[in-house]
């Protein structure tokens, strides 16, 4: 008993919105539904090259075959790639700002050092460890023999100089 031939171009013709179908929706996932015609060209093109044997279901075959070839579409190197390009040409809003803040900061710096190295000592002493070092005002205090309170008082008084310092220089 052989096979029954199908008339595949005949198939393709009563079920083509159902394979699009299945192409569009595995392909909008991986962003790329204007793929789907080519998967559903490659589908129909495979089984006419190479018919299946036996299947009790051409209808189903076909759109089983779509879906694969959709599939594979999905995770070719070229969908991918396109992806990565895409992400890569997004707008860089974020990371433009960042570049900027981080190229502020090293022209900064080197003033902040000077500013702080000209501060009074115990001025300099506390906004180098309670500014800088993120130590607790009374840890500090503690080390040099004054209240949390006066250790506050010094950390305003030591920002305002360095404020003033720093705001003659870059004006």
């Amino acid at each position: 008993m052989t096979a029954p031939k199908h008339d595949w171009a005949a198939l393709y013709q009563q079920n083509r919105k159902a394979m699009h179908g299945v192409a569009h929706s595995v392909l909008r996932k991986v962003g790329r539904p204007d793929l789907a015609q080519d998967a559903v060209q490659d589908a129909i093109r495979s089984v006419m090259e190479k018919p299946p044997a036996s299947i009790g279901n051409p209808e189903a075959f076909l759109v089983w075959v779509t879906k694969t070839k959709a599939l594979d579409l999905a995770k070719s190197p070229a969908v991918i790639r396109r992806a990565d390009l895409e992400e890569a040409n997004k707008p860089t809003e974020g990371l433009e700002a960042e570049v900027i803040r981080r190229v502020d900061l090293q022209r900064i710096i080197p003033k902040l050092r000077q500013a702080v190295a000209a501060l009074p000592p115990r001025e300099r002493q506390v906004i180098e460890q309670v500014v800088m070092r993120e130590r607790s005002g009374t840890d500090v205090g503690k080390e040099m023999g004054l209240s949390r309170v006066r250790v506050s008082q010094l950390k305003k008084d030591g920002l305002r100089m360095l404020r003033e310092r720093l705001g003659k220089e870059t004006a």
